[in-house]
């Protein structure tokens, strides 16, 4: 019997530290969480049904907080998604106001739904709260972080962080962003 479909969400937080292609060989080459139930790899940031790219935070944020792209526009689009157009620093709260809603419509249509979160930035209260809301939801939330788990909040640890920062991949090399 096939496994019920599943929107696959993957939210970038693209910034000056952490550039489109960093985050697709951060996902290249990283495995999804243990509790998966068929532990399955993310090849890259097509694999997703909705790219998030969000450029909140830091000096290049741009004011539109979050962009939409679907697959096939991403190819497109490429490189051309540097946030510069006039935009003011925004925090990462903001966006995840963007998030909430746009998980609450998926999970309306779907019951499945898994979102996986690429950033470099350390995660305040506030968004893991957002986030224990979601797994607590039924959303399969999985964290991809360069900050060690310590930074974000010891009781997501084993849940939800998939990459802690300096993992090495299953062949045992590093990562390319930490080589």
């Amino acid at each position: 019997m096939l496994a019920p479909w599943r929107v696959t969400i993957i939210a970038v937080d693209v910034s000056a530290s952490m550039p489109v292609g960093a985050a697709e060989a951060c996902l290249t080459s990283m495995s999804t969480t243990p509790n998966d139930d068929d532990n399955r790899w993310v090849s890259s940031l097509h694999d997703a049904d909705l790219l998030l790219v969000s450029t909140f935070g830091g000096a290049r944020a741009d004011n539109r907080l979050l962009h939409e792209f679907s697959v096939e526009e991403m190819k497109r689009v490429g490189t051309q998604l540097d946030p510069t157009h006039g935009g003011r620093p925004q925090p990462m709260s903001k966006a995840a106001d963007v998030w909430t809603g746009l998980i609450d419509k998926l999970m309306s249509l779907h019951p499945l739904v898994e979102v996986h979160l690429v950033t470099d930035c350390r995660l305040s209260d506030q968004d893991v709260n957002r986030i224990e809301q979601f797994a607590a939801d039924g959303v399969a939330v999985h964290i991809h972080s360069f900050v060690t788990p310590r930074r974000i909040r010891p009781t997501l640890d084993n849940r939800l962080i998939s990459h802690p920062a300096g993992a090495a991949r299953p062949d045992g090399r590093h990562a390319p962003w930490r080589s």
